[in-house]
């Protein structure tokens, strides 16, 4: 059993020597750099910044393995909104990959040391499996994050949505409405949004055009039902600020409803804790009288 284990270490050694490798950066061959000096045209990879780090090394390695990979996909909408690049990502990808490929071993190696065997095949089995679980451990948490983002976005723009239709009652013209609510808040989204109308004034543009732009780039439906609703003002001239209101209101109610469904979501998950604890303590009770009935 001995080999097996030297075997099963030394391939750890190996697996860890090669992804070692992997993230240290090669020296130029000397043809191609003369070549990349003479060319006049920048190229793709010369306009991509080399990777930094650790973590961007192995994830600019592991994008280029598996990124062609069945099932696995690039949130670059969620990782914009999170602040996330895509080398951070597949790094967090292929260090939680490395982490579920080498516990199976490092578990096996310890039970080895305790006088406990298992079969080599089951071993690797299970490596892979976990390296292939945690992989896409990133993908979930990218989600969550973004979804917690887009929450917080849509607490803003009810906000928003209140200033616009003050504005809009004050006399003021979609555009300048829309510019006016901007300008009241120093959060991201109302800066973003004071950036967007700056940029549609210079290209002459409409503003609630750029403002849909916006909402696909965030991928947050509210941002389109405003744009609709401030484009009938500003094509048509027609009075928008009871529809702002409301819809207002009815995100509140939706924000509302949707806190009040994770708060008795989080009610129910301790509600379990509490039973076994519940459990346990009774069974601390009737023990020992069962163990007197078991003896007698």
């Amino acid at each position: 059993m001995v080999p097996v284990i030297l075997l099963l270490g030394g391939g750890i050694g190996v697996g860890v020597l090669l992804i070692l490798r992997a993230l240290v950066p090669a020296p130029p061959a000397l043809p191609a750099a003369l070549e990349r000096l003479g060319s006049s045209t920048p190229s793709a990879q010369e306009a991509t910044p080399p990777p930094r780090g650790l973590e961007e090394r192995l994830g600019a390695w592991a994008e280029r393995a598996t990124s062609q990979l069945p099932l696995v996909v690039t949130p670059e909408r969620d990782l914009a909104l999170i602040d996330w690049s895509v080398r951070k990502f597949y790094g967090q990808k292929g260090i939680a990959a490395l982490a579920g490929l080498l516990f199976p071993a490092l578990m096996t190696v310890i039970a080895y040391i305790a006088g406990l065997t298992f079969p080599i095949p089951m071993t690797v089995g299970v490596m892979l499996v976990l390296a292939v679980a945690f992989f896409f451990l990133p993908d979930l948490e990218v989600r969550q994050r973004a979804a917690k983002r887009r929450n917080h976005y849509r607490r803003i723009i009810a906000a928003y949505v209140d200033f616009v239709a003050l504005a809009r009652i004050g006399g003021a013209s979609a555009t300048q409405a829309m510019k006016d609510a901007a300008v009241i808040g120093d959060n991201e989204l109302f800066v973003r949004i004071r950036q967007m109308i700056e940029r549609s004034r210079l290209r002459g543009t409409s503003a609630w055009n750029d403002l849909r732009e916006l909402g696909d780039e965030l991928d947050v439906n509210e941002l389109h039902e405003i744009a609709d609703i401030v484009r009938l003002s500003g094509e048509e001239g027609a009075s928008i600020w009871e529809n702002l209101r409301s819809h207002a209101h009815s995100m509140r109610n939706a924000q509302l409803r949707s806190e009040q469904g994770s708060a008795n979501a989080r009610s129910e998950t301790m509600s379990l804790p509490l039973a076994v604890l519940a459990f346990a303590f009774i069974g601390l009770l009737i023990t020992p009288s069962l163990l007197t009935l078991v003896s007698s």
